[in-house]
């Protein structure tokens, strides 16, 4: 594991989370801009209903299950290598 992997391991292990750089790529920012206004189109009734909207925000969960688009970020390295020496090489 490369040490900004290790770090963001470490990160994840202490804070919770953490950020990995040069996962998206500026071809990408188009594409789930669209996705996620597919998902809160389609969720738009719940998210009024539970209160996951408001003029100034919205929120949605589970964002890979809800879109190939977002899923496909998740097989991504370092994504996937993060998500392997957490979870173990079986996890994907």
């Amino acid at each position: 594991m490369s040490p900004s992997l290790d770090r963001n391991r470490r990160e994840l292990e202490t804070r919770g989370y953490t950020v990995l750089e040069s996962v998206l790529d500026h071809d990408d920012l188009p594409r789930l801009r669209d996705a996620l206004d597919d998902v809160f189109l389609a969720e738009e009734a719940i998210a009024r209903r539970r209160g996951w909207s408001c003029e100034s925000w919205r929120i949605a969960y589970l964002l890979p299950i809800k879109d190939p688009r977002f899923l496909a970020l998740c097989h991504r390295e370092p994504v996937l290598e993060l998500a392997r020496s957490v979870l173990g090489r079986g996890c994907v």
